[in-house]
């Protein structure tokens, strides 16, 4: 899948793809890996992982596979949402999105 305005494809695949280019790498560890910034470009976004009638991707809905120190898996469940979240308790799926909640330890 050709990108818009960078040179490597895009994967048809994902759910989610961003359009990025390197902006600032900062050397680590002693030279042997590199931090890197990015500058966002373009966001493509799957129409099934998008709360209807917004541009923000639903992570309720949007699952994506996560590599961690040698560990692959995917998102905890949610614990709550920041208080300027734009849709908190809204879902891709239509439905109104419950707040998980917490049992007394």
């Amino acid at each position: 899948m050709d990108s818009d305005v960078v040179r490597p494809a895009r994967v048809a695949e994902c759910a989610l793809e961003l359009e990025a280019r390197a902006a600032a790498p900062v050397p680590g560890g002693s030279g042997t890996f590199f931090t890197v910034e990015c500058e966002v470009l373009r966001v493509h976004a799957h129409e099934r992982i998008v709360v209807p009638g917004t541009h923000h991707v639903d992570p309720a809905v949007w699952s994506p596979l996560v590599y961690d120190s040698r560990h692959y898996h995917g998102p905890a469940p949610q614990v709550g949402h920041g208080f300027r979240s734009e849709t908190a308790g809204r879902s891709a799926t239509g439905t109104r999105a419950e707040r998980p909640r917490r049992t007394p330890a």
